[in-house]
């Protein structure tokens, strides 16, 4: 029986993006501790990035989903920007938030929910979930019903 390399299932990527997560963590509680919200804000969008990066990866590669998730931390960057920019007051209202709660509820939650949600459904079947994966799956449960 010959036993694959740990590359051949991805592994050197899969470390790459947990150290990268660890990291981003790092960075988000050593400007939580110094007071430097916008770089704590930056820190979390790219440790909830890797994190969905991680779990949607197969064999090392990202696929359908490198495209979504750049989009999504694009945005997320952006709203928690936005958040910290602008204005808090009541003086203007932007869809009846002020502006700076407008960016955190169009922006940094409904916008990346499409942009992460609706690949994830699209492509889950012939990604996430192959067919053959599935069998696999199936049949570890039934001998472990067996047992």
């Amino acid at each position: 029986m010959t036993i694959p390399s740990p590359d051949t299932y991805g592994e050197r990527e899969r470390h790459r993006l947990v150290l990268g997560l660890g990291l981003a963590c790092l960075a988000a509680l050593l400007a939580m501790f110094s007071n430097q919200m916008l770089v704590f804000a930056w820190s979390v969008s790219l440790a909830l990035t890797l994190s969905l990066a991680l779990g949607v990866m197969q064999q090392g590669k990202l696929g359908p989903f490198r495209w979504p998730l750049a989009a999504a931390l694009a945005v997320w960057l952006l709203a928690l920007t936005l958040m910290q920019v602008l204005p808090r007051g009541p003086e203007r209202l932007v869809l009846g938030f002020t502006p700076a709660v407008a960016a955190g509820v169009y922006l940094l939650w409904l916008l990346p929910l499409v942009l992460v949600t609706l690949p994830y459904a699209l492509h889950f079947d012939r990604f996430v979930l192959t067919p053959a994966a599935y069998e696999g799956f199936a049949a570890r449960q039934r001998h472990r019903d067996e047992s």
